[in-house]
C-alpha cells in the first residue's frame, strides 16, 4: 500500500479482517419517540400549561430538522452543512436546561425553542440568503405548532437566553430570558469592568450584535464539551468577546505562545499542562487558539 510505488489492491485475506457499518437515520416515529419522551420527562414537574407543550416542541424540532436537512445540502463551500441527530440532541439539551420556577408560562418556553433552533441551525449558516431562508422555514413551523400563542409577542426581539443574569436557590446560574438589550448591556458592562480590574484591559464597545455573540459563546461554554469556531475578519473582536465570555463563566483562558522555535514538542508540552489543569486539578478552562497559531498542520491532529 505504498503511495509512491507498488499496488493499491488489498488482498481478500487482508480485507476479511475489516467490516463497514452504515447506520441509517432512524424513522420519524423512532425519533419522535426518543426526544418527545426526554422533553416530556423533563417538563413533567412544570406547570400543566407549560408541560402540555412538550410533544409540540418535539414535533416542531423534528419537522424543522427535516426541512433544514432537505434544503441546506453540503457542498465544497458549505461542507459543514451536515445535519443529523446531534442537532436534535442539542435543541433538546437546551430545552432541558429550564427550571420550573422560571418557566411558568408557555410563551417563555416557545421563545426558548426559537432561541435554541436558531443557535443550532442558523448560527452555522454562512450566507445571509441561507439565514433568511431558514428564518422563513422557522416562522412557518412556529405558526404551525404554536398557533395558540400571540405570534407578534412570540417573535418580539431580542430572543436572548443566558445563565448569568438570574440564579436558582443554590446560587447556580439559571438559563433564563433577557427581555431587553438595555438589561443585557448593564450586566455585560459590569462584567467587563470586573474583568478589566484583574486582567489586561479590554476597551470593548458592547453594541447589540457584540452582546448577542457574548451570550452565544457563554451558552457554548455552559454545555458539556462545548466548543466553537468563531469566524470573522481579523480584528473584529472574536478573541476579546471569547475572553469576556470566559470570565463571565468563571473559566480560565489558556493560550499557547508561538515563537520561532515553537514546534510539535512544545505544543504537546503545553497540551499536557492544559490536561493537568483541566483533568487532574478540575479547573474549568477555555482553550483559545487562533488560526495564526496553527503554524503546523499537525497541531489539530496532535
Amino acid at each position: 500500500m505504498n503511495p509512491t510505488a507498488g499496488s493499491f489492491n488489498i488482498t481478500p485475506r487482508m480485507q476479511r479482517h475489516f467490516v463497514t457499518f452504515a447506520v441509517q437515520m432512524p424513522s420519524k416515529d423512532v425519533i419522535r419517540s426518543m426526544f418527545a419522551q426526554i422533553i416530556e420527562g423533563h417538563l413533567r414537574s412544570f406547570d400543566p400549561d407549560v408541560s402540555k407543550y412538550a410533544s409540540r416542541i418535539a414535533e416542531a424540532s423534528i419537522e424543522l430538522h427535516g426541512l433544514v436537512a432537505n434544503n441546506f445540502l453540503p457542498s465544497a463551500v458549505k461542507f459543514h452543512y451536515q445535519w443529523n441527530l446531534r442537532e436534535l440532541s442539542n435543541i433538546t439539551q437546551g430545552i432541558c436546561r429550564t427550571l420550573a420556577e422560571f418557566y411558568t408560562n408557555p410563551l417563555t418556553m416557545c421563545r426558548l425553542w426559537i432561541h435554541e433552533v436558531e443557535r443550532v441551525f442558523s448560527d452555522r449558516m454562512v450566507h445571509q440568503s441561507d439565514i433568511t431562508k431558514f428564518d422563513e422555514m422557522r416562522v412557518t413551523v412556529t405558526k404551525k405548532y404554536f398557533e395558540d400563542q400571540d405570534m407578534e409577542v412570540v417573535e418580539t426581539r431580542p430572543i436572548s437566553y443566558n445563565a448569568f443574569m438570574q440564579f436558582d436557590s443554590n446560587e447556580v446560574g439559571a438559563y433564563t430570558p433577557c427581555a431587553t438589550y438595555e438589561k443585557l448591556n448593564k450586566i455585560l458592562v459590569e462584567k467587563l469592568g470586573e474583568h478589566n480590574e484583574s486582567n489586561p484591559v479590554m476597551d470593548l464597545v458592547l453594541f447589540n450584535q457584540a452582546m448577542d455573540h457574548v451570550t452565544r459563546i457563554t451558552r457554548i461554554f455552559d454545555l458539556p464539551r462545548g466548543n466553537a469556531m468563531l469566524v470573522g475578519v481579523g480584528g473584529s473582536g472574536k478573541q476579546s468577546l471569547a475572553k469576556l465570555a470566559t470570565f463571565i463563566c468563571q473559566y480560565e483562558v489558556f493560550q499557547i505562545s508561538v515563537t520561532s522555535s515553537y514546534g510539535i514538542t512544545e505544543f504537546k508540552t503545553d497540551l499536557l499542562a492544559l490536561y493537568v489543569k483541566a483533568g487532574v486539578k478540575g479547573i474549568p478552562v477555555t482553550f483559545l487558539m487562533t488560526d495564526g497559531q496553527i503554524i503546523n498542520e499537525r497541531y489539530p491532529k496532535s
